[in-house]
């Protein structure tokens, strides 16, 4: 009896209250409304500020670093000198070409003004005096070369145990003959020595092979060096030199164990080198000249004039070029910054393409963030970004392909007004989509399933209504809609335990 009289005065009591209690309205609710823009147009990401401009530099020759003029954090402007290489060589070749320039446009006036008499002796004179600058070239070049032969065959030179299967302990212990003198020879290879019980002073000799495979023999001596042959070398050996052992000294010609040897092949190389285009220009010089006297005597005037224009042409060329092999030999600056890093120092020698200096702008940043594949879709280059702090941005690049190692592909966000910021902050931003299609991203929560259907709760004259919409895949925590949110404004962001009362789904039948 007392139940049902409970469930009477239950029921009498919700008879009593007005058929508005279960409808929910604007004022009776505390909720963050969802716009159609925040949900659709906009990607939120985290970016690291870089620095637009950055750049590795380098020689476009090898060479010696002659001079260093900065340091790590410096900061340089626009064509500031940063390195420099060796310049002898660049600066007597330009000097060399503007006084060929000068002599050509001496001798194109001569021919414009008038033949002189004297003309013939001058450059009667000039021949001999090219004559003996060719023979004077090919001296210098020879010896040029044979210095760096020397050099090359001549440095570190020492004495090594042939045989591999000695420990380093045992070779640590044996300490090696000193080898002294220049060696003459014109053979490379290798000495090869070995010693012997004979009846000389120390009771030991020694027998060589030459790299000419001619054989020798002398007496160990451990107080005056001993002539290995006739080709400038001499032999010393140590108080405690092997004895009754039987091993084998070499003495490599050049010493390609020496720390020195790259750097040593490559200067004898390189006399060699120079030899031919330096008598080559010596002759050209020659050959000149006495096509000129040949002309002077027998050709025409207005030939001589078209055929001096050309070799002023020519000339100009050659300033112009020597000017840019000297130019190039200084490393500067190619816009305001700052030196990250400086991988070099002065008499080291450097290879073309390899990066010396590192430098980067200071007053130009830009936001480097990464996007999924399916949000980089979303995006275009020219979007505006919302940069965190009030600052704006926009997009100027996208990597057109993913990072294989992260997934993710690279967004380049260029900032369209100055800012203070520093390369290695971290900055929130979110990049608004402009080309997007007509369908709609909304969060998981903002959806309610029922059996009828799938339905949104939206704002209209201050009540919520419940919208039927047709929804697609679903990325992540949130879901695209296709349709049935036309006109709509305001979205309730959880729909998922709000009561709508049968006056709102009224209100939802008229407006279908």
């Amino acid at each position: 009896l007392l139940l049902l009289f409970s469930g009477f005065l239950l029921k009498k009591s919700n008879e009593d209250l007005p058929i508005e209690r279960n409808e929910v309205s604007q004022s009776s609710l505390v909720f963050t409304a969802l716009t159609e823009f925040e949900f659709t147009r906009s990607v939120p990401v985290i970016g690291k500020v870089e620095s637009f401009d950055q750049a590795g530099l380098s020689f476009e020759q090898s060479g010696v670093v002659r001079g260093v003029a900065i340091k790590v954090g410096d900061l340089v402007s626009t064509g500031s000198t940063l390195l420099f290489l060796d310049m002898e060589n660049a600066r007597n070749q330009l000097i060399e070409a503007e006084a060929n320039l000068n002599s050509e446009k001496i001798r194109l006036e001569e021919l414009l003004a008038g033949e002189r008499p004297e003309r013939l002796a001058i450059l009667e004179s000039a021949i001999t005096d090219a004559e003996l600058t060719l023979a004077e070239t090919e001296r210098k070049t020879d010896e040029a070369i044979g210095l760096a032969r020397n050099n090359f065959l001549n440095t570190d030179l020492r004495a090594y145990l042939s045989d591999p299967r000695l420990r380093v302990e045992e070779e640590k212990v044996l300490l090696a003959p000193t080898i002294s003198g220049v060696y003459s020879g014109e053979k490379e290879g290798e000495y090869r020595i070995s010693v012997f019980p004979s009846l000389s002073e120390s009771g030991y000799s020694f027998n060589y092979i030459d790299p000419n495979s001619k054989r020798g023999t002398g007496a160990v001596s451990t107080r005056i060096p001993q002539r290995l042959g006739r080709d400038g070398l001499y032999i010393l050996f140590p108080e405690n030199f092997a004895r009754d052992i039987d091993l084998e000294w070499i003495i490599p010609l050049p010493n390609d164990r020496s720390a020195s040897y790259i750097l040593l092949k490559d200067a004898y190389q390189n006399a060699i080198n120079e030899k031919g285009p330096r008598i080559e220009r010596a002759k050209e010089n020659l050959n000149r000249l006495k096509q000129e006297l040949q002309l002077l005597k027998f050709g025409g005037r207005e030939e001589q004039t078209d055929l001096q224009k050309n070799r002023v042409k020519q000339a100009e060329l050659s300033v112009l070029n020597a000017n840019n092999l000297l130019n190039r030999r200084t490393l500067t600056a190619p816009f305001s910054g700052k030196i990250l890093s400086v991988s070099t120092r002065v008499g080291e020698t450097v290879s073309p393409g390899q990066v010396l200096v590192n430098i980067s702008s200071e007053d130009r940043m830009k936001l480097v963030t990464y996007v999924s594949p399916e949000k980089s879709r979303q995006i275009s280059i020219g979007d505006k970004v919302e940069i965190i702090n009030g600052r704006d941005g926009e997009v100027f690049a996208k990597s057109s392909g993913v990072n294989e190692q992260t997934g993710q592909v690279e967004i380049s966000i260029k900032f369209t007004e100055k800012n203070d910021l520093m390369p290695g902050e971290y900055q929130k931003a979110k990049i608004l989509i402009n080309d997007f299609d007509d369908t709609i991203w909304l969060p998981l929560s903002a959806i309610r399933v029922e059996s009828t259907g799938k339905y949104i709760l939206a704002m209209e004259d201050e009540k919520i209504i419940k919208l039927s919409i047709e929804t697609g895949e679903i990325e992540g925590d949130r879901v695209r809609v296709l349709s049935g949110l036309e006109g709509v404004e305001m979205i309730l962001p959880d729909a998922r335990d709000i009561i709508i009362s049968e006056v709102e789904n009224e209100l939802k039948n008229e407006r279908m």
